[in-house]
């Protein structure tokens, strides 16, 4: 395990790849969030990074991960809406069992809708996020920033799997 600099304290979680490491040195510190470096099987992914993981982008890795509410949810499909506002469509699998207004991460592929409606996610996964102790959601600005800086810094998060 490869640990990195702190970047940014953020809400921990189980299904998160965040580690925490307590310091002993400075008892005012409790704790100090590393990411470590991660594989591309299942990236996190932002709405607008959608075209990236396409089928039609010719991508190594179609399978994402996408965090957001769940504003609607329409027969076999929901709609996910991320923290800037951008929406994702949701294909369910019959193992989906999702909560509108609660926050989910999901795992999923990469698809064209049908109908030619755009690109969208099959659900192969979910995960619904608990508030914090205090009864307040996680802060999806600084899940997104976060995110962003994986994509723009690849070669520091990401393990190139074919080297």
């Amino acid at each position: 395990m490869h640990f990195l600099k702190p970047i940014v304290t953020v809400q921990s979680h189980p299904s998160c790849r965040l580690y925490c490491r307590t310091s002993k040195a400075k008892p005012k510190i409790k704790s100090t969030l590393f990411f470590t470096t991660m594989s591309l099987s299942t990236p996190r992914i932002l709405p607008k990074h959608l075209e990236q993981f396409g089928p039609n982008a010719h991508a190594p890795v179609n399978t994402v991960r996408l965090l957001g509410t769940i504003t609607s949810i329409h027969g076999s499909s929901a709609t996910l809406t991320s923290g800037d506002g951008d929406t994702v469509t949701l294909v369910l699998n019959r193992d989906s069992h999702l909560s509108p207004q609660s926050l989910y991460e999901i795992v999923g592929k990469v698809i064209n809708l049908e109908g030619g409606a755009g690109l969208g996610v099959r659900v192969m996964a979910t995960t619904e996020w608990p508030k914090s102790p205090e009864g307040k959601p996680v802060d999806l600005k600084v899940y997104e920033a976060v995110v962003d800086a994986t994509h723009r810094y690849k070669d520091i998060f990401y393990v190139d799997e074919e080297k």
